[in-house]
């Protein structure tokens, strides 16, 4: 029987990077993404039928196609040690009391708040104007909006927009600059809106539990996979919309 069991672990084939990262893309997805994220799409488009199907792609779908089109770009820097060191840390009980406050923030940045904030600057940058920046809450300190904007500086999430708006240049078609004025908006404004949501629900001490993450390697290898993607982001997107395509189609079968 022991000979057995030992034959047949040998013959179960290893799981594949891939298969590991998808694991782990879920794992940080329920950490950090929106609860309704259907609900977020709802919001946006305002409409029922193509609305509830993009929903149901979202909460079904999405995560594997995007861990299958994204897995390359993080295949030779992102170890398999390294997604377990990130998925302990974020398993630690300080630092699920930091996300579990963290999550009623994004939870509360869905829909209406997030349209009500950058829905109506979006629009006037459209139509060729130019809007005020967001302005600190009363109530909320400068030093909350710093520790914010330290956070968002050190998540990645400005050098992520920096990167879109650079991918932006190799269209090939000109830009009315309308798109980078966009991403310039709320790569200078996403501190202050952090900021002004978080104070509700994130403390000082919630924001530095969650950043000694950033400081380790695994995180690093994360982040060199993470810019190897932004790299190439129209490819990605591209890619994305032709299986949320394909999708699509089956639904209709």
């Amino acid at each position: 029987m022991l000979l057995f069991s030992a034959c047949f672990a040998l013959a179960a084939p290893a799981q594949t990077f891939k298969e590991t990262f998808k694991e782990f893309i879920k794992t940080q997805s329920d950490n950090l993404l929106p609860s309704e994220i259907p609900n977020l799409i709802k919001g946006f488009t305002g409409a029922e039928g193509k609305t509830a199907l993009a929903g149901r792609y979202a909460k079904e779908q999405l995560l594997d196609d995007m861990a299958d089109v994204v897995a390359p770009y993080f295949e030779d820097k992102l170890t398999e040690k390294d997604m377990k060191e990130i998925t302990k840390f974020y398993n630690e009980p300080k630092t699920k009391e930091a996300l579990g406050r963290m999550k009623a923030l994004t939870d509360a940045s869905t829909g209406k708040q997030i349209l009500s904030e950058f829905s109506s600057p979006i629009t006037k940058i459209v139509m060729g104007g130019k809007p005020e920046n967001i302005k600190l809450r009363e109530g909320v300190s400068k030093k909350y909006r710093k520790t914010c904007n330290k956070f968002c500086k050190d998540a990645g999430f400005l050098k992520a927009i920096e990167q879109v708006e650079k991918a932006l240049d190799k269209l090939p078609f000109p830009s009315d600059g309308k798109a980078e004025a966009i991403l310039e908006y709320i790569n200078e404004n996403l501190p202050t809106f952090l900021a002004n949501t978080g104070s509700q629900f994130v403390t000082l001490d919630d924001f530095d539990t969650l950043s000694q993450v950033f400081k380790t390697s695994a995180f690093k290898h994360f982040e060199a996979g993470k810019d190897a993607m932004l790299d190439d982001i129209l490819n990605v997107g591209s890619k994305l919309a032709k299986k949320a395509s394909k999708w699509n189609e089956k639904q209709k079968k």
